[in-house]
């Protein structure tokens, strides 16, 4: 019998296992097809971000508008009718001309211009004196107002605007734009109004 010792395996391939072990192969925690599908999610989130960041939406006020006569404004006899709108005094900083002034008449939502803005706020008292509308009970009555005028527009089923000359409308009227991203309830608020 021989002395010499026998290996099961030959030293080549001892050498190719040893070598295999010593390589640093990092564990496999997702998929290929996970991976792609977790960017494109990170990717999503990227641009909503932006979207928020970028995209402003119209801020708006509300108010009331009672369609007068001419001659309650400005002691004429002329019969056009007028709208004059009455926003809460803090929006008079925002007020300008030419803004857009929207209201439902009947089923139908219209618009006009504002034309004139009075400089100072006035008292629900004096409102109703000035533009005799008597006791109202509508909201924008109950506190100093701003007063802005603007041009009526044709009344539902084309009558005339004298018609409804001491209706009240509720209105709204675009006073700044803010981003989305102000919405947010928690990081909202870090960036600023």
């Amino acid at each position: 019998m021989s002395s010499a010792k026998h290996h099961l395996f030959r030293p080549e391939a001892i050498q190719r296992y040893i070598k295999s072990k010593e390589k640093a192969v990092l564990p496999r925690f997702v998929s290929p097809n996970t991976h792609t599908f977790l960017w494109f999610l990170l990717g999503l989130l990227m641009a909503s971000i932006l979207f928020t960041w970028l995209v402003e939406i119209p801020v708006f006020a509300s108010g009331a508008a009672v369609i007068v006569s001419r001659s309650t404004l400005t002691q004429t006899t002329s019969d056009s009718a007028w709208f004059v709108v009455f926003l809460p005094a803090d929006i008079l900083p925002h007020l300008r001309f030419g803004q857009n002034l929207f209201m439902q008449m009947g089923n139908k939502r219209t618009a006009t211009t504002i034309i004139d803005i009075e400089e100072e706020t006035i008292s629900p008292e004096v409102a109703r004196n000035r533009f005799n509308l008597g006791f109202t009970e509508h909201s924008v009555f109950t506190k100093p107002v701003a007063v802005a005028y603007a041009p009526s527009v044709i009344a539902p089923g084309n009558l005339s605007p004298n018609l409804y000359q001491g209706s009240i409308f509720e209105v709204d009227i675009e006073i700044g734009a803010r981003r989305v991203i102000t919405l947010l309830p928690v990081i909202g608020r870090f960036f600023g109004k």
